[in-house]
């Protein structure tokens, strides 16, 4: 190749590579996938984590919400308002279950829109008195009532 003043190109026998260049490409590229390997790793783990702290999460958050139900709530029984509780287990007879679950009456519902839940294995049935106050006058539609809610639980929908 010739320049303008003719002289030849000096530069064609000269090597312009950095002797070690090549071994610097090879750090390079081992470093770069120890980094995108640890990435993927922390990805992975650190996914993994907020799994967990999102399951441990709602835990707390069921736990409190049963904790409101037991603390606010009245608790349906044999001696407490015996003639609801001999209704539910009517309901629960006639849908031919065994056990019946554990009934709560609110006053003021508050944020809780659900009238069925599940905790740790345990059944809970949420009346709100207000509608038990509306359906007091028909015994069928309080019957259907608690049957909804039993249903609920037992289609996993709590």
């Amino acid at each position: 190749m010739a320049y303008r003043d003719g002289c030849a190109d000096e530069r064609e026998d000269m090597n312009l590579t950095y002797p070690k260049e090549k071994l610097l490409l090879t750090v390079a590229a081992l470093l770069s996938l120890l980094v995108w390997v640890a990435l993927g790793w922390l990805l992975k783990w650190g996914l993994l984590v907020i799994l967990v702290v999102l399951a441990l999460a709602r835990v707390l958050m069921r736990s409190a919400a049963v904790a409101r139900l037991r603390g606010d709530g009245v608790r349906i029984g044999p001696l407490q308002m015996p003639e609801l509780n001999a209704r539910l287990l009517g309901v629960c007879r006639r849908l031919g279950l065994e056990g019946a679950p554990e009934m709560v009456l609110l006053h003021d519902p508050g944020a809780f829109d659900m009238a069925a839940a599940r905790f740790i294995g345990r059944d809970y049935v949420v009346l709100q008195a207000s509608v038990l106050q509306a359906l007091e006058p028909l015994p069928a539609a309080l019957d259907f009532y608690i049957g909804h809610e039993i249903g609920s639980l037992r289609h996993g929908q709590s």
